[in-house]
C-alpha cells in the first residue's frame, strides 16, 4: 500500500512518467492481491484496506466473500494491464501469465470463499495460460525440482532461491533423516522432521515415475522420486545406519536381515508407528521432491515453484468436470492424461475413485482427481484447499496408527472450525477490533 501511494504520488507529481508508473501499479496490486488471497483462504474474515493514507491503525475484519470480491476485482482491472513477456526480466515477478493463473485459483475455490461457483471463469483464465504457447509440461518432471531449475517451462510464478543470495529454502534440512548428512555429504545434519503418510506413499501406483523406488540391502535407489525411502547409503559406499539411538528404538538396533519387511532399521519406512512420544525416528518416507545438492548446506538453491503450469490442466480438469458431473468427461480426462503420460502411466478412464487416504473405502465422485492433484502437486501447498474444496477436510483428518504393536485409534479433531487458522494471540492483543475466528 505504501509503494502504491508513492508510485501514484510521484506519478501525479509528475515526478514519474505516468506509463512507467502504471506498470508498477499494475504488478504491484497485483501482488498485494496475491497475498489477500492467502490471508483470504486461512483465515477467513480479514481486515481489507487498500489506502495507505487514511489507513486505520486497528482495522476491524471485512466479511471473507467481500474481501475475496474486492481482491477479484482488482485482480480483473489490474492484470490486463501487466506484461506478458516471459523472460529474465519477469521471472519471480508478477506477471500477466501469473495473475491469471491467480484469478483462476480464486474462480476455483470461490464457493469456499463466497458460495458461489466460478467455473467458467476458471475455464477461461486456463485456456488463456495453455493457449498462449508460453508454458509446457517438461518432459522430465523433475526438470521442475533440480538444484538448477530456472529455467523449467511449467513455471509460471516462482520464488527464486539462491544459498547465498537468497536463502530461506531448506527442504533438506526440514525432512531428512539424520544419517542422509553422510548420504549426500552435507555440511550440517538433517533435522529429521517432515515425511509422508504411509497411505499416500502407497497409493502411488509402483510404476509411478513420480513415486522413485526405495534403497535395497543390495543398493541404493537407481529411480528419483517424491519420496526418500528404504535403506540409505554412505556417499562413500555401504549402508548408513543410526546406532546412537535409543535401544528401545529399531534405530538403535543392528540390521536384522532376517526381517526385511519389518521397519528399516535407520532409514525412512513407510510405516509411521505412532506420531509421540515414542516415534520411531526413521518412521515415515520423506520429501524427495527436489534434488539435494551433495556437499550442500542448509540453504538449498532450487527454485520453489508457486504456479506450475502442471496445476493449470488440473484446475481446468476439476472445472470441468464439476460443470458436467461426468466422471468421463472427456476434455477433463485428456488434460489429466496428459499429466499422467508424463509420469510412465496408463489413461485414467474415470475421474471417480478410491480415496488414497482410504483405499479400502467406498468409491468417491471426484476420487481420482483428487488423488492426482495429490501426487502431481505433493508438497507444493496445494493439499489444504483441495481437501476442503473437495469436502474431503473431515475424513483425512482421522488417523489409525499402528501402537506400541497394537492397533489404538487416535481420532484428530474434525470440526468444521479448522478449516480456518486461529488469528495469533499477539495480533489480537495489538488490535481490540479483531474477532477470532469460531472455535478457537
Amino acid at each position: 500500500n505504501r509503494l502504491i501511494y508513492q508510485f501514484k504520488t510521484l506519478s501525479d507529481g509528475g515526478q514519474v512518467d505516468a506509463t512507467v508508473a502504471a506498470a508498477y501499479l499494475a504488478e504491484l496490486t497485483t501482488l498485494r492481491s496475491f497475498f489477500y488471497w492467502q490471508l483470504v483462504d486461512m483465515y477467513g474474515n480479514v481486515p481489507y484496506d487498500n489506502d495507505f493514507a487514511n489507513a486505520n491503525p486497528a482495522p476491524s475484519q471485512t466479511p471473507r466473500a467481500t474481501v475475496f470480491a474486492n481482491v477479484v476485482s482488482d485482480l480483473e482491472t489490474n492484470v490486463p494491464l501487466l506484461t506478458k513477456n516471459v523472460d529474465g526480466t519477469t521471472y519471480g515477478r508478477m506477471n500477466y501469465w501469473a495473475g491469471k493463473f491467480l484469478l483462476a485459483k480464486l474462480y476455483l475455490n470461490s464457493k469456499v470463499y463466497s458460495g458461489t461457483e466460478q467455473l467458467d471463469k476458471v475455464i477461461a483464465a486456463c485456456d488463456e495460460i495453455i493457449n498462449s504457447g508460453k508454458y509446457n509440461l517438461e518432459s522430465n518432471y523433475f526438470a521442475n525440482f533440480n538444484v538448477n531449475n530456472s529455467g523449467s517451462k511449467e513455471f509460471i510464478f516462482a520464488i527464486p532461491y539462491d544459498k547465498i543470495f537468497f536463502t530461506g529454502f531448506e527442504m533438506g534440512a526440514a525432512s531428512l533423516h539424520y544419517t542422509s548428512q553422510f548420504t549426500y555429504n552435507l555440511t550440517f545434519q538433517p533435522w529429521n522432521g517432515y515425511c509422508s503418510l504411509e497411505k499416500f506413499y502407497n497409493s502411488y501406483d509402483a510404476t509411478d515415475l513420480r513415486r522413485g523406488d526405495a534403497g535395497t540391502l543390495t543398493g541404493p535407489a537407481t529411480k528419483r522420486g517424491n519420496f526418500i525411502a528404504g535403506y540409505q547409503y554412505l556417499a562413500s559406499g555401504g549402508i548408513a545406519t543410526d546406532d546412537g539411538a535409543d535401544g528401545t528404538d529399531p534405530d538403535g538396533k543392528k540390521l536384522n536381515l532376517g526381517n526385511i519387511g519389518d521397519i528399516i532399521n535407520g532409514q525412512p519406512a513407510p510405516q509411521i508407528n505412532e506420531l509421540g512420544p515414542q516415534a520411531w525416528r526413521q518412521s515415515g518416507v520423506r520429501i524427495g521432491k527436489w534434488e539435494f545438492e551433495m556437499g550442500g548446506t542448509t540453504e538449498m538453491s532450487n527454485d520453489y515453484s508457486v504456479f506450475r503450469y502442471a496445476d493449470v490442466l488440473l484446475m481446468k480438469a476439476e472445472a470441468l468436470w464439476r460443470k458436467s458431473q461426468s466422471a468421463t468427461d472427456a476434455n477433463a480426462l485428456a488434460l489429466v492424461n496428459q499429466i499422467r503420460t508424463r509420469a510412465g502411466l496408463n489413461n485414467m478412464t474415470s475421474l471417480d475413485g478410491k480415496l488414497s487416504f482410504d483405499l479400502t473405502g467406498p468409491v468417491v465422485a471426484g476420487g481420482e482427481l483428487f488423488n492426482e492433484r495429490g501426487r502431481e502437486m505433493f508438497a507444493e501447498h496445494s493439499r489444504r484447499q483441495d481437501l476442503i474444496r473437495f469436502g474431503l477436510w473431515a475424513q483425512v483428518n482421522k488417523w489409525v496408527l499402528p501402537h506400541h504393536n497394537t492397533t489404538d485409534v487416535v481420532t484428530a479433531k474434525t470440526d468444521a472450525y479448522l478449516t480456518l487458522y486461529p488469528i495469533p494471540k499477539p495480533k489480537l492483543a495489538a488490535n481490540p477490533n479483531l474477532v477470532q475466528n469460531s472455535g478457537y
